[in-house]
C-alpha cells in the first residue's frame, strides 16, 4: 500500500473514531446544560435573556474549531504523541475530577495527576496489574506539553470570546452586600487532531524530518482526531468583561510557556517530571488566583451611585446597544431629566415618548451625549440592565460546588427578599389559625 492510500485510510478511520467517541456527545451534553443554566440566571434575575442557549453553542462550536486548528498545529509542530490509553484516561480522569469540583474538569488537573501517578509506577515495584503498568509506561512529558497547548489556545480563546456574551448577574460579596458583576464562562470544544503512538500499522514517523517528533518516542504514529472541551470561567466584577479578559490572556499565556518549558526540560532531565507534574495544577491555581485577586482588591465597578445610574449591562440588538451605551456608564440624564436611581428612568424615557436624549459619563469619566429615535414595541427601558441595589431580590452564589451542584441551584433569593417570604407565610398561618 502506497503512502497516499496510507493517509486517506488513517483519514477515514480518524473521522469515523471522532463521531463515534462518547466523549463528543457528553460534552456536547455538558455544553447545552451550562449554557442554559445562564439563561435560566438571567431570566430569574432580569426576565429576559441576553443570548439562546443555541446561539451560545454555535459560537463555542465556531471558536472551538478554529481553536482546534491551532491546537492540531502547535501538537503536530512540537511533535507531542500520546498514546489511545493516555487519551483515554486524561478525559476519564477529567470527567470524574468534575464530580469532586467544577474546576478540576480542566486538563491541568487530570493531566498532572497524571503524570505524577506515571512517574511514581515508574519508579515502584511493576506489580501484576494491567491499569498500573499502562500509566507507568505514560510518556509524560507528552501528555503535560498537551495540557500546555490546550492552556495556551484556551488563552487566545478567552483573549478573542471570552468578553463576548458574558452573562451579567447579581453577586453577594463577602460583607453581605448584593453587588453586580459578570459571570464570563465559556466553553469550546475542540476537534484536536492528536499524534498517537501504536504497536503496529500508522505511519512511519521516519516520513517526517529528523527532529520530529521533538517529544514523543513512538517508531509507529497515526493521527487521531479528539474531541476536547477545554473552558474558561471568571467572575468580572472591578472592571468590565472586556477588561478582565485580556489581563486573563496574559496570565494564561504565561503559565502555558512555562509549562511547555517544563515539558520539554522533563523530556531531556527525568528529575523534571514531578515538577512539571506539580506545577500543573499548582500553578493553574496560581492561575485563578492571580486573576480574581484584583476583583476583591478594589472597589465593585457595578454599583449604584448617587449622581446617576449604573448600567450593569446592554440588551443586544437594543436602543441602548444602538445608542452606544455600554456597561459600566453611568446615566445622568434622560430628556433633560437627573436619574438617580431605576425608578427614575421609565418616567424621563416617557417624557418624549417618540425620541430620547441621554447624557452618560463613561468608564473613562468622559461625558457622552446620545440621542436615538424611539419606535412602538421597543423595550420599556431601551434594553438597559442596571445595577443592583438595596431592593435586589436575588442573586447568584459565588463558591464554586460540583458540576451536579453548580448546575442544580443557580440562584438563591436575597435575604430581604427571604424576609418576605417569610413574612408573607406567617401572614398566611395567622389567616388560617384565625
Amino acid at each position: 500500500m502506497d503512502i497516499n492510500n496510507i493517509w486517506l485510510s488513517e483519514v477515514m478511520a480518524g473521522f469515523l473514531y471522532f463521531f463515534t467517541n462518547p466523549f463528543l456527545y457528553l460534552f456536547f451534553l455538558v455544553l447545552y446544560t451550562l449554557y442554559r443554566r445562564l439563561v435560566i440566571i438571567e431570566r430569574t434575575l432580569f426576565h429576559i435573556k441576553m443570548e439562546s442557549v443555541w446561539n451560545h453553542i454555535w459560537q463555542s462550536l465556531l471558536y472551538g474549531l478554529l481553536g482546534g486548528i491551532i491546537a492540531s498545529a502547535a501538537v503536530m509542530g512540537l511533535g507531542i504523541v500520546l498514546s489511545v490509553e493516555a487519551i483515554w484516561l486524561l478525559l476519564a480522569i477529567a470527567l470524574l475530577l468534575s464530580l469532586i469540583h467544577v474546576k478540576y474538569a480542566c486538563f491541568a488537573y487530570a493531566g498532572g495527576l497524571l503524570a505524577l501517578l506515571s512517574y511514581i509506577a515508574s519508579w515502584t515495584p511493576q506489580w501484576d496489574n494491567y491499569l498500573w503498568h499502562l500509566i507507568a509506561d505514560l510518556h509524560v512529558p507528552s501528555i503535560l506539553a498537551f495540557v500546555a497547548v490546550l492552556h495556551l489556545v484556551e488563552g487566545l480563546l478567552a483573549w478573542r470570546h471570552a468578553a463576548h456574551g458574558a452573562s451579567p448577574l447579581f453577586i453577594r460579596n463577602k460583607r453581605g452586600r448584593i453587588i453586580g458583576g459578570y459571570q464570563m464562562q465559556k466553553y469550546w470544544l475542540l476537534p484536536v487532531m492528536t499524534v498517537v503512538a501504536v504497536d503496529s500499522g500508522g505511519v512511519d514517523a521516519g516520513a517526517f524530518s529528523s527532529w520530529w517528533p521533538l517529544l514523543g518516542a513512538a517508531p509507529m504514529i497515526k493521527f487521531l482526531p479528539v474531541p476536547v472541551v477545554i473552558g474558561y470561567s471568571s467572575m468580572a466584577i472591578s472592571e468590565t468583561p472586556r477588561e478582565k479578559a485580556g489581563y486573563s490572556f496574559r496570565i494564561l499565556i504565561l503559565y502555558s510557556l512555562i509549562l511547555l518549558g517544563l515539558s520539554v526540560g522533563a523530556f531531556y532531565y527525568q528529575p523534571l517530571i514531578p515538577v512539571a507534574a506539580l506545577f500543573s495544577f499548582i500553578g493553574h491555581d496560581l492561575v485563578i488566583w492571580v486573576i480574581n485577586r484584583r476583583d476583591w482588591e478594589r472597589p465593585p465597578l457595578f454599583v449604584q451611585e448617587k449622581d446617576g445610574v449604573r448600567v450593569l449591562a446592554v440588551v443586544p440588538g437594543s436602543p441602548a446597544a444602538e445608542m452606544g451605551i455600554e456597561p459600566g456608564d453611568v446615566i445622568q440624564k434622560i430628556n433633560g431629566v437627573r436619574v438617580n436611581e431605576k425608578e427614575d428612568l421609565y418616567p424621563a424615557i416617557q417624557k418624549h415618548p417618540a425620541f430620547c436624549k441621554m447624557e452618560v459619563m463613561n468608564a473613562e469619566q468622559n461625558l457622552k451625549f446620545l440621542q436615538r429615535s424611539l419606535y412602538e414595541g421597543e423595550h420599556h427601558q431601551l434594553g438597559i440592565i442596571v445595577a443592583p441595589d438595596e431592593d435586589a431580590r436575588y442573586y447568584t452564589e459565588m463558591s464554586r460546588r460540583n458540576l451536579w451542584g453548580w448546575i442544580r441551584k443557580p440562584v438563591n433569593r436575597a435575604p430581604q427578599e427571604e424576609s418576605r417570604r417569610d413574612s408573607r407565610v406567617h401572614e398566611r398561618l395567622d389567616k388560617i389559625n384565625t
